[in-house]
């Protein structure tokens, strides 16, 4: 049995997300006759593709960085992804069109696809 690549289901969950993403996007428009659920979720699951992204990248700095580097490094980039989540939450339930629950979802878009990727790569290798 061949080791499940974590990266790799990492990078493949960025256009998993962004498909998931488009027709959720329709899905809660037609739903809700609303475009705004739609736009509220897109929003939500595009700060956390953002915010992924961040994670990588500073994930990549971290392995080449010294320990006491690689600690100031991870707080910054924590810092910076809980205080853009916090942002787009707060701006969400203050903003009269955009719809919090819908920006909730979204934010647990890319965490939901990584599962589904991870399941789909070991349910592959196990055949």
């Amino acid at each position: 049995m061949k080791m499940i690549k974590n990266e790799s289901a990492f990078t493949k969950t960025f256009p998993l997300v962004m498909i998931f993403t488009s027709f959720m996007f329709l899905v809660l428009w037609i739903v809700f006759k609303e475009l705004m659920w739609g736009a509220s979720f897109a929003l939500g699951s595009f700060t956390m593709l953002w915010s992924m992204s961040l994670l990588y990248k500073s994930s990549e700095k971290i392995l080449k960085s010294d320990v006491e580097t690689a600690q100031k490094i991870t707080v910054k980039s924590y810092f910076i992804r809980f205080t853009l989540y916090i942002l787009i939450l707060t701006i969400s339930g203050f903003t009269e069109n955009l719809e919090l629950l819908a920006v909730a979802a979204g934010l647990l878009t890319f965490k939901f696809m990584l599962y589904v990727s991870l399941y789909l790569e070991r349910k592959g290798e196990s055949k």
